[in-house]
């Protein structure tokens, strides 16, 4: 069975839950398993080439970097944040580095859901 053979409105409703369950969770673990599953399951089920859904995927992972980038390097310093490195007014903490990770799978997961429909 193909995903293209899937009736549209149980793929949205699919999608849909499993947004709302990681939207719940800010930790990276959980969006890279649903990373790795929704590839596993559009490359299993769909009829999508690796170089095409590469090609498609490609903005996504610039979109992300820039997230993990930007809420790693300007994070807001609060009490008990355990510092990395910090030069001029960019601060890495363990925290932002938590937190800009978790967000840029999160961006990737997204684009994952939305690539194994095609």
């Amino acid at each position: 069975m193909s995903l293209h053979e899937v009736n549209p409105s149980i793929k949205a409703l699919a999608i849909v839950i499993s947004i709302l369950i990681l939207s719940v969770f800010f930790d990276p673990i959980t969006p890279l398993v649903t990373i790795l599953w929704s590839v596993t399951v559009t490359f299993l089920f769909g009829c999508v080439s690796f170089k095409k859904w590469l090609l498609l995927f490609a903005p996504f992972l610039f979109i992300a970097v820039i997230y993990v980038w930007s809420t790693m390097l300007f994070t807001r310093l609060q009490a008990g944040d355990s510092v990395i490195w910090e030069w001029g007014f960019l601060t890495l903490t363990a925290e932002g580095f938590q937190r800009g990770v978790s967000l840029g799978l999160r961006v990737l997961s997204f684009a994952t859901y939305r690539l194994c429909l095609r």
